[in-house]
């Protein structure tokens, strides 16, 4: 082989070694990129798995929560899932119509992200306010608004929407009270629901010449407008009412700066046969300037229990049937009146009226309680009678108590009256604790509360005073503990299993009756119009 041959295959020998080693080479580069990609992958992977989880977690706690708020406040809810794919669905007698186009004014609005949550859509029927938690220590007030049922505007970012969408709420029929359903035996007289149209106010112009108005606008087309009564400028809510089994829509005018509402309903038969009907409604001033203030004491008059008067500028209840004549007024019989103490107030001690356990009042610049019923022969705190009363009330803890500690329990808060044991909370000591209002609203109703005379209560979404001290609730009523309060120029539906009063108002089957009884009797539940004591309202 001549010596350029040699070089040749010399040249094919080294570049076979050569190639082997780059091959070798090649592949632990390759397996090192994908040994670290797939680590990297493996890494990335848990890592968004757990986001994911997190999410559906925080996701899914909100929903729950939500839920649960609306169980315990009985608010009817569904748990029908709503697809994407699906724009009608039947609920009962009841065709749901789910629509998708919502007005852009409504973008604040906070929808569900995915129907694996059971949209509750179209089903809440009254305002209320809820909080959702995402994960413990956070949490955000919201209001449900019932010209939204499928939305949620959060509290404290509540922008006035200025047209707003009108849907009809779904109902579940097992759920409404007595007063919902066609006299009482269940069912309703429409059982449409879902989206009706939209609303929307417009506060230029004057009401002589154009704007200042309310505009219905129905899907099904058209368009009314119902003028303000005045020049002001309001904001608009709306909402539904539910009584005999018939649907009625609710408007809302409110003006904050001079603090002035009107209010107007239509029921929904109406507004879908004729809604022409809309623009001749009328408004009806339920928050004006004029004095909105109780009656003043008056000693010609007889008063049922259960009634409201002022007296020395002061508001009491009457915890018996008052008769007319001298000496009846709430200094002189103060054993038959309750003075009422508005929540979050501490008025000043009065030698003239008679306080009860659990009563905070001022002395000297010194908040009290009371730990008995003290009548005006008990002198000014401090005495054995009274405790100064320990604001800053933190959760109930299993330790001894003493009279005038304040704690918060199950969501009321409550003021010690009376040393209690250790391990006994204020449902399993009741005597031991009164229940303290927090502000002016109603307290809820709860079989392991004492409530004293003038506390009032939302039961069965009605309101209550009671008259006399129990923790029974108002439709057990074995000893006439409790008189619903029905609000001026108003007439309820009639409800079984109320008592009534003097004067007290009602409908029934579509007539307005009024109780004619004496201050000191009353119409036992179960006795419905037209008979038994009843006469048609003039």
């Amino acid at each position: 082989m001549d010596y350029l041959g040699e070089l040749a295959m010399y040249k094919i020998k080294y570049n076979q070694h050569g190639g082997v080693l780059l091959i070798a080479l090649i592949i632990v580069a390759v397996v090192s990129i994908l040994s670290g990609s797939i680590l990297y992958m493996l890494k990335t992977s848990v890592v968004q798995n757990q986001a994911i989880e997190n999410y559906n977690n925080s996701r899914n706690s909100a929903f729950l929560s939500l839920k649960e708020t609306l169980e315990a406040n009985d608010y009817v809810y569904t748990n029908t899932p709503v697809f994407s794919s699906v724009k009608n669905y039947s609920s009962g007698s009841s065709t749901v119509t789910v629509t998708s186009s919502v007005n852009t004014l409504l973008h604040e609005a906070i929808f569900p992200d995915s129907v694996a949550l059971n949209n509750a859509s179209a089903v809440l029927q009254y305002h209320v306010t809820m909080q959702v938690s995402a994960q413990t220590g956070h949490q955000a007030d919201y209001v449900a608004v019932v010209n939204a049922p499928s939305q949620y505007r959060q509290e404290n970012d509540l922008t006035p929407q200025t047209t707003q969408n009108i849907n009809i709420p779904t109902v579940i029929l097992t759920n409404l009270n007595v007063a919902q359903q066609i006299s009482g035996t269940g069912g309703l007289t429409d059982g449409q629901a879902g989206f009706f149209g939209t609303v929307a106010i417009d506060n230029s112009g004057t009401i002589e010449t154009t704007g200042k108005e309310v505009v219905l606008s129905p899907a099904t087309g058209g368009s009314y407008s119902l003028k303000f009564e005045d020049n002001g400028t309001y904001r608009l809510e709306q909402g539904w009412n539910l009584d005999d089994g018939v649907w009625s829509w609710s408007l809302l005018l409110y003006d904050t700066s001079t603090v002035n509402a009107w209010h107007t309903s239509i029921a929904l038969d109406t507004l879908k046969t004729t809604p022409s009907d809309f623009s001749s409604l009328t408004w009806q001033n339920v928050l004006g300037q004029e004095d909105n203030s109780l009656p003043d004491y008056d000693s010609g008059k007889q008063y049922p229990k259960g009634s409201y008067i002022t007296f020395d500028g002061q508001v009491f209840v009457s915890t018996a049937a008052i008769n007319s004549g001298n000496n009846k007024d709430p200094y002189s019989n103060p054993n038959n009146w309750r003075l009422v103490i508005p929540g979050g107030t501490y008025p000043n001690w009065n030698t003239d009226v008679k306080y009860y356990k659990g009563d905070i009042i001022t002395q000297n610049g010194v908040q009290y309680v009371a730990t008995a019923d003290n009548g005006t022969n008990v002198g000014a705190p401090p005495n054995n009678k009274w405790a100064v009363a320990q604001f800053g009330a933190s959760a109930w803890q299993s330790q001894v108590y003493n009279p005038g500690d304040m704690v918060t329990f199950n969501g009321f808060m409550f003021v010690n009256i009376k040393k209690s044991n250790a391990n006994k909370d204020p449902y399993n000591q009741s005597n031991n604790w009164r229940v303290v209002p927090q502000d002016s609203s109603p307290l809820a109703y709860n079989s392991n509360i004492v409530y004293t005379e003038g506390l009032q209560i939302s039961y069965d979404n009605q309101l209550f005073v009671n008259i006399s001290s129990t923790s029974d609730n108002p439709y057990t009523n074995p000893y006439n503990s409790w008189r619903i309060i029905i609000p001026e120029n108003t007439a309820p539906t009639y409800n079984n299993q109320v008592r009534y009063y003097k004067d007290d108002r009602v409908t029934y089957s579509g007539t307005q009756y009024i109780a004619n009884v004496n201050y000191n009797s009353s119409i036992a539940p179960n006795k419905p119009p037209p008979s038994n004591n009843w006469q048609i309202s003039p």
